[in-house]
């Protein structure tokens, strides 16, 4: 999660993590507790890393596998339920 949203949303650092990337280092890293919402779907609080090194958001497993996701990549849809 970049850092700069982590201080929009005002999250509170509830832990830190190493986190290893290409190359094999690992890096310490915070942790946030964080309340994914997927439109009217059911909220999860999840513990979330932020890295200044990055601007983009990567959705795990722990929270792909509170929904059903169908990709259909040749009719260009999406379907999370």
């Amino acid at each position: 999660m970049p850092v700069d949203l982590v201080q929009a949303l005002g999250l509170l650092q509830v832990g830190t993590t190493l986190i290893a990337g290409l190359g094999n280092l690992a890096r310490p890293r915070p942790l946030y507790l964080v309340e994914v919402r997927i439109h009217n779907l059911a909220a999860h609080t999840i513990e979330a890393v932020a890295d200044p090194d990055e601007t983009w958001i990567l959705l795990g497993r722990e929270v792909l596998n509170y929904h059903r996701i169908v990709l259909d990549g040749p009719q260009l849809t999406l379907e999370i339920g």
